[in-house]
Order: C-alpha cells, then sequence, then structure tokens
C-alpha cells in the first residue's frame, strides 16, 4: 500500500509529524516531509498479540520507497489495546533508530485504513474500490519505450538472475546477396505475387530501388519493416564522431587473441625503503604469467572478490587523474582516496552500472555505421609487472580491423545528462568538448583523460576509445597514445606512491 492520507490522533514523535508546519518555520528535517511511496503489503501482517498488560505488539514488513525490489525493512510497533496511543516503534531502516519514520507511519495508517474498511484480520490485498482515490495524486514518468527484444522479463525476487537473458540476434541465410541480387530477388517475387492477384504488396515489391540500409540483421530496403523493426539505432539518436575516426571499409576479420606483458620487466624500487614497506611490494609483485592469470580470473570486476582484494594495495587509473593534479596531501584525503568504498547505492553509479551494457551496444552499432566492425571483448585487472603498485580495468578490449589492433574502452554514462536532448548536452560542461562541425573530445585537463592514458598504457595498447552515452545521443573520441605523455604522468604517479601511498598503507597495517 502506499502510505495513505488519514488524519488521526497520534502520540509521541509520530503525532508531531502530523501537525501543519507553518511556513516561516524552518525546515531542518525537510527529508521527513517529502512523499513516500513505502509498499506494504496487507498479506504479511504477523505476529499481532494482546498481553496480560494490555499492549498490543505488531510486526510488519514495509517495502523501501526508493528500491522497491530490495529485502523490505521489518517494523515493530506496540501500542495500548484500550486507548491505541503508541507506546513503542521500531523499524529496521536508518531512520527508524529513533522510532519515527515513515515505514512506522505506513503501518500505522494501514491499521486505521483496516479498521475504518471493517477487517478482523489483514486480507492478502485490498481492491482499489476501498482505497482512496488516486487522481489527485500526481503523475509519474511512465515506463520508456522500447523494443519487444529489449524487455526484461526477469522477476524481481532474492536470488533470481542478475542479468536479464540477451537476445541472439543472427543472419540465417546461407550466403550474403549483393544489392544487385536482392533487388532482382524482391522484383521477383513481386511479379509472381503480382501473377496470384496479391496486388498491394506487389506493387511495393516492384517499385523497390537499390537503396538499403544496415540493420541488427544486415542490409534491408528502406522503408522494409526490418529497417525499422531491427535498426541498429533507434530514431532520432544523435552521433558525435572523433576526427581521429574516419571511416572505414568495414572489414570482417577473425579476432586474435591479446598479448599481454610479453615485454614485461622487473620493477625497479628506489632506496631507503623500511622493511614493512618493501613486505607490501613484495606481496603484489607479478611475474608476466601471474599477471595474465590475475586478468583472465578477475574479469567479473566488482563482482569478484579477487578484483577487490588486488586493487587494495595498488594505485588504480580512476584515481590517476586527482593524484596527478593534487598539490598537498593530508591524512584525511589519503584515506578518502586510498580506502576502498561502497559507491552502489549512489544514483550516479547505479544509473552508470544500469546503462553500460546499452552504451557499449550503441557505440558497436555507430562503429559498425562508421566501417568499423569493432569487437568487445571482457577484461579484468591489468597490472604490468614493470610497475605492479599501479593498476586498470577498462570497461572492455576492443579489436578494429581498421586498426588490425587492440584499444581499450571507457564507457561513461552521465546520470546529470540522462534524457537530455543533444542540444542541450552540448551546451553543458562535462567530459566532452565540441569544436568545429560538432566533432568531440575529451577535455585534456580531465580526470577521465588520465584514467584513459594510464589504462592505455598498463595494457599495452595504442588508442583507445572513450564513449559518453545518454538515451538520445553518444559521442565518441579516439585517443592516440602519446609515449612521453605517459612517461611524465608516470614519474607523477611514482612520486606519490613513494612518498603519500606506500607510507599510508604500512601505517594501516599498524
Amino acid at each position: 500500500l502506499t502510505c495513505l492520507r488519514y488524519r488521526t490522533k497520534l502520540s509521541g514523535d509520530l503525532a508531531r509529524w502530523r501537525q501543519p508546519r507553518q511556513s516561516s518555520e524552518a525546515s531542518p528535517t525537510s527529508s521527513l516531509w517529502k512523499p513516500t511511496q513505502c509498499r506494504l503489503p496487507c498479506g504479511r501482517t504477523s505476529a499481532i498479540q494482546a498481553l496480560g498488560v494490555g499492549i498490543v505488539y505488531d510486526r510488519e514488513v514495509c517495502y523501501r520507497s526508493q528500491k522497491k525490489t530490495g529485502l523490505p525493512y521489518n517494523v515493530l510497533l506496540a501500542f495500548k489495546a484500550d486507548s491505541g496511543e503508541v507506546t513503542e516503534s521500531k523499524c529496521a531502516c536508518p531512520a527508524g533508530a529513533g522510532g519515527a519514520c515513515s515505514h512506522v507511519l505506513a503501518v500505522l495508517r494501514l491499521f486505521i485504513l483496516l479498521k475504518k474498511e471493517g477487517f478482523k484480520e489483514a486480507p492478502p490485498e485490498l481492491p482499489c474500490t476501498e482505497l482512496p482515490q488516486q487522481w489527485g495524486r500526481p503523475r509519474r514518468q511512465g515506463t520508456k519505450p522500447m523494443s519487444v527484444q529489449d524487455v526484461d522479463w526477469r522477476s524481481s525476487r532474492e536470488g533470481g538472475m542478475e542479468m536479464a537473458m540477451p537476445v541472439q540476434l543472427y543472419d540465417a541465410r546461407a550466403e550474403k546477396q549483393e544489392d544487385e541480387q536482392q533487388l532482382q530477388s524482391f522484383h521477383a517475387l513481386g511479379r509472381g505475387l503480382e501473377n496470384i492477384g496479391n496486388l498491394d504488396f506487389a506493387s511495393v515489391l516492384l517499385a523497390a530501388r537499390r537503396q538499403s540500409v544496415e540493420t541488427k540483421l544486415g542490409p534491408a530496403p528502406a522503408g522494409s519493416p526490418m529497417s525499422y523493426q531491427q535498426a541498429q539505432l533507434p530514431a532520432g539518436f544523435t552521433t558525435w564522431m572523433s576526427d581521429n575516426i574516419v571511416m572505414g571499409a568495414g572489414t570482417i576479420s577473425l579476432v586474435p587473441a591479446p598479448s599481454l606483458f610479453n615485454r614485461a620487466s622487473q620493477p625497479t624500487f628506489p632506496g631507503g625503503l623500511s622493511a614493512q614497506e618493501l613486505s607490501i611490494l613484495k606481496e603484489i609483485q607479478l611475474s608476466p604469467e601471474e599477471a595474465r592469470d590475475l586478468e583472465r580470473n578477475t574479469r567479473q570486476q566488482r563482482h569478484s572478490q579477487r578484483w577487490k582484494k588486488a586493487r587494495l594495495n595498488r594505485l588504480t587509473a580512476s584515481r590517476f587523474g586527482c593524484v596527478i593534479t593534487r598539490k598537498e596531501w593530508t591524512e584525511k584525503g589519503l584515506k578518502n582516496l586510498i580506502e576502498p568504498k561502497d559507491l552502489t547505492r549512489v544514483r550516479a553509479v547505479q544509473y552508470g552500472i544500469r546503462n553500460e551494457s546499452m552504451a557499449k551496444d550503441r557505440y558497436v552499432a555507430v562503429m559498425k555505421n562508421y566501417g568499423h566492425n569493432v569487437s568487445i571483448q571482457p577484461n579484468g585487472l591489468f597490472v604490468d609487472p614493470s610497475c605492479p603498485w599501479l593498476g586498470a580495468t577498462p570497461d572492455g578490449l576492443v579489436y578494429d580491423p581498421e586498426e588490425l589492433s587492440y584499444g581499450i574502452l571507457e564507457v561513461k554514462c552521465p546520470h546529470s545528462l540522462k534524457d537530455s536532448e543533444p542540444d542541450y548536452a552540448k551546451k553543458q560542461k562535462f567530459s566532452l568538448v565540441f569544436g568545429e562541425n560538432d566533432k568531440p573530445q575529451l577535455h585534456r585537463d580531465h580526470d577521465h583523460y588520465a584514467q584513459v592514458v594510464g589504462q592505455m598504457a598498463l595494457t599495452g595498447c595504442l588508442w583507445g576509445d572513450y564513449v559518453a552515452c545518454s538515451e538520445k545521443w553518444i559521442g565518441v573520441d579516439r585517443i592516440r597514445f602519446d609515449q612521453n605523455e605517459w612517461l611524465e604522468m608516470r614519474r607523477k604517479l611514482d612520486s606519490f606512491f613513494f612518498a603519500y601511498n606506500l607510507p599510508y598503507l604500512v601505517r594501516r597495517q599498524d
């Protein structure tokens, strides 16, 4: 049930919630006044018992307002049987430690509703005719249109599938047809249909010309159902491509296995290190074979315990930009940079994780339209044995037949620009800047640029594609590796690690 609006006499903190606030009053806890939608299933009302002291205890479960697929919160209430006065209230949510939260209020409102409707016990579900009218509530943003094959048919349940099963599209025809052969087949079919009296469809086939468009199943006549049902990109989608990406020839070739760390050398450490510092460096030191094994067995990335453990004592590429630009470091600043954080509950991070696969699909489709039949390979944590204190985890390794080599892929889905129009996004200050003819370029002073350069260096790739993607647009910038630029960055990273990062790791052990 949604938090229903009923007036009642409540005691304690809950009663004060219901008092109208004057406009002149300050709002130190304005979050308590925001509308919430705590779903409270009637069928899970349980363990109600009246003791000899006249106190009724009730245990409930209430689903979260912002994360409806997560585990529900447990709510405990105690109130007097004769007067209904609340004597105790607890909730498992962070705000419920003080006994006053929206979930507790939702439970009380549910009791009021059930009592008003004359129920002696909680029903499995309340029909809409027994609920208040809903037309006074503001409408919510509806479900976005999508193709049937993109619909996620999974049910939300504990232990369910983490990822939806992808739709594997393939061309079932035995051999490819040239445009002229395909056009002749259309005309032959049209003449056959015309002979049997199907004039409407025959006229469409006979009017077909050589114009064709690329679809997920290959070339198709413009205007045919396949041209819009299996389009590479949605209608109205805007693409911005870097000057470094030229129109390719559409070469198709086998994807070779990447060659990693074949030229790696032994690391060199500065002098004057303590025994504890040398012990930490010894733990993270790897041979080329161990580095390849680490990359191969950490491809689940954030879902891999080995990936999390291997990153603990290393400086990773996502922090390179902060390290090379900051001049002074405090203990608190080092802690914020080095200590691992769980950011999976941050909305911007959740949005990026949720849309990363969509952005990769759009990237592949856009590159194919530009004659680059790229192939994305999953990857784990890259650690170059010559500098084992540095690590990088790109969003993918990309093989481009036009380059005849691998590159790295870094995808960003800016939460601040979700659902934004292309013209609006270009005017905003984010990682991409636009030059003449709307050519995008990753800002060279942005932290993401240092991240991409570090990823190219640690993987041994000579180029990398930086992708910024939203629902209505995508920008791709191809960055070439510059050895001199990396050596200057590497000098700053090494200086920071041995001067600040490594001593901090020693203090953390103590």
